[in-house]
């Protein structure tokens, strides 16, 4: 009601990334009222803490959902530490939207379509390392696509396929073969073209 405080208190939250989690609260009285708070976890600078979000071939994946949308524009960066490297392992996305993987030799694939991607064409086997943490930032923009590792520009791309609809969410990690195999942290999609300066001054907020 106008004027009336409620507290609510928060807890087991089991933290496996920091950031802002939206809360929707309803009233089940005969005035129904609909609120959104916001939980904030707070993080860390360093990567390594302990903090990261663990995903084997074991506990398979995971959908990031309502993204409902067919960007012109966006970026997507995350902090990865793989525990080993395989063909397609390390997957996020899928072709058509986006997509990243890489290879036995540590080689990147990513982009929003198979034909159009960046490859070993466009950056060298073995820019993902095992057993360290990298800051990986994708960069689409109207056609032009951008591939980061630590706040370095790998690969530019001319042109790029437009991706289709995200209308069924982003998919995080796989099942078998094409497992996510380490930790992910970080893990941040913009609606909109972060550029070199951006990246390097948040991969680390």
């Amino acid at each position: 009601k106008a004027g009336q405080t409620t507290t609510f208190t928060v807890v087991n939250v089991q933290q496996v990334q920091t950031g802002n989690y939206p809360i929707t609260l309803t009233a089940n009285s005969d005035s129904v009222r609909t609120a959104t708070i916001e939980l904030v976890l707070p993080g860390t600078s360093d990567p390594n803490a302990n903090n990261a979000l663990e995903i084997t071939s074991n506990n398979g994946n995971f959908t990031i959902q309502n993204l409902n949308w067919q960007p012109n524009e966006f970026t997507v960066e995350f902090w990865l530490y793989p525990y080993d490297l395989a063909n397609f392992n390390q997957s996020i996305g899928e072709w058509g939207k986006f997509k990243f993987h890489t290879s036995t030799k540590g080689a990147i694939y990513c982009g929003t379509d198979a034909n159009s991607r960046f490859d070993t064409d466009d950056i060298p086997e073995g820019a993902i390392k095992v057993n360290e943490w990298q800051h990986i930032a994708f960069v689409y923009d109207n056609g032009r696509a951008y591939m980061y590792k630590n706040g370095d520009l790998l690969a530019t791309k001319i042109w790029m396929e437009k991706s289709a609809p995200w209308t069924d969410g982003l998919k995080i990690g796989a099942v078998g073969a094409s497992a996510i195999s380490g930790r992910l942290d970080e893990f941040r999609i913009w609606g909109v073209v972060r550029t070199t300066t951006d990246i390097r001054q948040n991969m680390h907020q």
